[in-house]
């Protein structure tokens, strides 16, 4: 399969993929194992391509910044909250 192509899918699944992971560093070794899982008989240095490739998509779209990944705020807890 083209490196381009599993990077591209990588992406698209990158919410699911790294549900719960805000730090750069934990996003690259959930990429790289899946790599590793997904694509196995892939050349070294095409799987560094496609992990590289979707890091940097990540970067350029933000996924790191604001509200991506886990902020560590329950924004769930209502329990304080007045009576309407």
């Amino acid at each position: 399969m083209d490196p381009r192509a599993i990077a591209n899918q990588l992406c698209d699944e990158a919410d699911d993929l790294l549900a719960g992971i805000g730090k750069r560093a934990d996003a690259r070794a959930a990429i790289t194992e899946a790599v590793a899982l997904r694509h196995g008989r892939l050349a070294p240095a095409d799987k560094r391509a496609v992990i590289d490739q979707v890091m940097a998509t990540l970067d350029r779209e933000g996924f790191f910044e604001g509200s991506a990944g886990d902020s560590g705020d329950d924004l769930g807890d209502f329990s304080a909250a007045p009576e309407l």
